[in-house]
């Protein structure tokens, strides 16, 4: 098999946020040179000059039409070598291969000329089926690892691309009924509401303008949505158009919410009450439901997002609206798009809350500490106010995770960080800070009472007896604590204060753990062992 020079995995990098960031502010506009600017943002932003944007024919994985960046292809050779299209069509996930030469059955009939190491290919899913897909190679294995460990960062990319890929899916109608947009006019209504939807992350205003939008062209009297939080729940939606009774509107969202139970296999019900209601001044919520309040026929439908069930859509309306498939077309083109940009906002919480959370014991993480302790360590030198500092070591925690096991002493440190935080102020804050270490910052605390409180706390840890339920015993621990007080030592810097409770720590392990030592104490200790030398 002939060899190729491998790309630098020194050089290589990936920017998935500039890359979210660069595909939210295109143009969708300019279709003619919308995908190949899509391709260049992706190959700039991932460091390769191998991508391409592969249109599939509809319910099969055969190629129609291709698009590339860095390369030629023909149509013909695809169809020739596509068994890593077949293998993104079916699975209906990424396809993430590290070395293509240790998968030779994937690149016949060209095993001796294919230029490229290692290779993601993403599907873009829609009405739960694979029309596109977004093939990126030439990249380092050090890129594809970096891809693989930046999971939701790549998800939100691949619902992006399949938002501002969708123009090309959709292609204009020719002719021009009465009283509707002509194909023209539709591709400009989606990006224009593409266009604002990105301008805000905020759900209110997301809904207020799609209802905005969607009174212009599809006349609705009401629309509901239930849909996945991306989390342990569900959220409800309900959007109302015309004057209508509360009755009505909790009969239909119940329903609504006993459809998405059934799919979902058990999901809690969801009360109209719990659901978010705009239009509230149009709802009537005394008396039976008048006559004139009553809503026409009600039509129910589902949105996929990559693959899975994101949401349940139920609208009302006049007969002759919902008959209009050209129009029912439209409002799920729309409701799509509003729905990916919800999971979209979804997973930028998501995201944002991952860069300050550690995922195991749900504290705030190191780097989140640095960057709040950096405030608080500039005020207290500015204004000279107190501030303490507690580094909390869990006592021969090695020994806990050799006999009982890693999940054991995940449990254990879980329990830890629920203790600590349970007995924190609402001005205190407290982080893991490395392994089985913890970190405490005490603004606006004199050193007596961070001791006071560092010794409650070692007491609350030695106390609590932890179940470890695959071998039914309860097992104790102890912390050690060192604690340090900014007044007291004016350290210079940030990292000299933690060094300082550093030492305070190492020193309270040396005295034989379940301790609580000062830096003071430390200094003074010191001072005495060089007056005894002298």
């Amino acid at each position: 098999m002939a060899t190729y020079p491998r790309r630098d995995s020194q050089a290589a990098s990936v920017n998935l946020a500039e890359l979210s960031l660069e595909l939210a502010q295109l143009d969708l506009r300019d279709g003619k040179a919308l995908s190949t600017r899509i391709l260049e943002i992706v190959a700039n932003n991932l460091n390769t000059d191998r991508v391409s944007l592969v249109l599939l024919e509809a319910g099969a994985p055969r190629v129609t039409r291709i698009c590339s960046c860095g390369f030629d292809v023909r149509k013909r050779d695809w169809h020739k070598s596509n068994k890593v299209i077949t293998k993104a069509f079916r699975e209906k996930k990424p396809v993430i291969i590290h070395d293509i030469r240790e998968h030779p059955e994937l690149i016949s009939p060209w095993p001796d000329n294919y230029k490229t190491d290692a290779s993601i290919t993403l599907p873009l899913v829609h009405a739960h089926r694979v029309w596109a897909l977004i093939c990126i190679s030439n990249l380092s294995r050090q890129q594809i690892i970096m891809l693989e460990n930046s999971k939701v960062g790549l998800e939100l990319v691949t619902a992006q691309l399949q938002q501002v890929t969708a123009l090309l899916r959709d292609k204009p109608v020719k002719t021009k009924p009465a009283g509707q947009p002509a194909g023209d006019d539709e591709l400009v209504l989606i990006g224009n509401l593409i266009e604002k939807l990105d301008q805000t992350l905020d759900t209110k205003s997301v809904f207020t303008m799609f209802n905005e939008i969607i009174a212009r062209h599809v006349p609705l009297e009401l629309l509901a949505l239930v849909h996945d939080s991306l989390a342990d729940r569900q959220q409800g939606v309900v959007c109302v158009h015309r004057p209508s009774h509360i009755a009505e509107l909790s009969s239909i969202f119940d329903d609504l919410s006993r459809q998405w139970q059934r799919r979902h296999r058990g999901a809690p019900h969801l009360d109209f009450e719990q659901s978010t209601l705009y239009g509230d001044e149009l709802v009537m919520r005394e008396g039976e439901c008048p006559q004139e309040l009553c809503l026409g026929r009600t039509e129910t439908f589902p949105i996929f997002i990559d693959n899975d069930l994101f949401a349940l859509v139920a609208i009302s309306a006049k007969d002759e609206i919902l008959s209009d498939r050209r129009r029912m077309r439209l409002f799920n083109i729309l409701a799509h798009h509003l729905l990916l940009h919800v999971k979209k906002s979804l997973l930028l919480a998501q995201n944002q809350e991952m860069q300050t959370v550690d995922a195991l014991t749900g504290l705030y993480n190191e780097r989140h500490f640095y960057r709040m302790m950096d405030r608080e360590f500039d005020r207290a030198s500015r204004y000279n106010v107190p501030l303490c500092l507690l580094i909390v070591d869990v006592d021969h925690f090695k020994d806990v995770n050799e006999a009982y096991g890693f999940e054991t002493g995940d449990m254990l440190l879980r329990e830890i960080s629920r203790i600590l935080m349970e007995n924190m102020r609402s001005t205190d804050f407290v982080s893991r800070y490395s392994g089985e270490r913890f970190i405490i910052v005490l603004p606006e605390t004199h050193y007596k009472n961070a001791e006071i409180m560092a010794n409650r706390l070692r007491r609350f840890i030695e106390n609590n007896s932890f179940y470890i339920p695959n071998t039914n015993v309860f097992i104790k621990v102890t912390v050690s604590i060192g604690v340090a007080d900014y007044l007291d030592h004016k350290p210079t810097s940030l990292a000299q204060f933690i060094e300082f409770a550093d030492t305070a720590l190492y020193f309270a392990k040396r005295a034989g753990r379940n301790q609580v030592i000062g830096y003071s104490y430390v200094i003074s200790m010191m001072m005495r062992d060089t007056e005894s030398e002298s």
